[in-house]
């Protein structure tokens, strides 16, 4: 299942500037995606795209991205590419390990 949260380039609007994707295995990791949703829209209001790929449904994907471990989150813009892997729990680590200033 890929999901898609917040894109922002529909309809004549602007690109947005932070770009993420992460990867789940959605049925164990249910909530997750609106988390990290939640606390983009906080931080970047409407400047953000986030694209949830369900690494069982998509094992081509993940593979190509070289993804091996699950949860990840990868910043893919602005460069440089950050990847968080793992816990998120502590939701200011998220933005300095992204290297998200506020």
């Amino acid at each position: 299942m890929e999901e898609k949260f917040s894109i922002k380039n529909i309809e004549g609007k602007m690109p947005a500037s932070y770009i993420f994707r992460l990867y789940v295995n959605a049925s164990l990791s249910k909530n997750l995606p609106a988390k990290l949703d939640r606390l983009f829209k906080e931080r970047l209001g409407d400047n953000y795209s986030l694209e949830v790929v369900d690494v069982l449904r998509n094992v081509d994907k993940a593979r190509e991205d070289a993804i091996f471990i699950i949860p990840t989150l990868v910043k893919l813009s602005p460069h440089p590419i950050k990847k968080i892997i793992g816990d998120f729990s502590f939701e200011e680590k998220i933005f300095l390990a992204l290297d998200i200033k506020s």
